[in-house]
C-alpha cells in the first residue's frame, strides 16, 4: 500500500490536484502506511464472525507497525523534502 500511495500522492501533486505542501504530502503518504484496524473491525462487526482471527491479525499488524512506521516515516520525509 505505501508504494501505491507514493504513486497516487506524487501523481496528484504533479498534475496539480493537491497543493505541493511537504507536510500535507507527508500526512497523505502516512495514511497508506498505517495499520488497517478500523476497516477490519468494521467488517468483523458487520458480518458477525472472525473475532478471534481479527484479533490475531491486529496484534501482528500493530506489533510490526512500531518498526515499519518508523522506517516509512523516515523514507516519506526524505521523499517529500527532496
Amino acid at each position: 500500500m505505501p508504494a501505491i500511495g507514493m504513486g497516487i500522492v506524487k501523481g496528484a501533486t504533479h498534475y496539480g490536484l493537491i497543493h505541493p505542501d511537504p507536510l500535507y504530502e507527508f500526512l497523505l503518504l502516512l495514511q497508506y502506511a498505517l495499520p488497517p484496524a478500523v476497516a477490519m473491525s468494521t467488517m468483523v462487526q458487520l458480518f458477525g464472525g472472525g473475532e478471534g482471527e481479527c484479533s490475531v491479525i491486529m496484534l501482528a499488524t500493530y506489533s510490526c507497525a512500531a518498526v515499519s512506521l518508523t522506517l516509512w516515516c523516515t523514507f516519506f520525509v526524505w521523499l517529500v523534502l527532496s
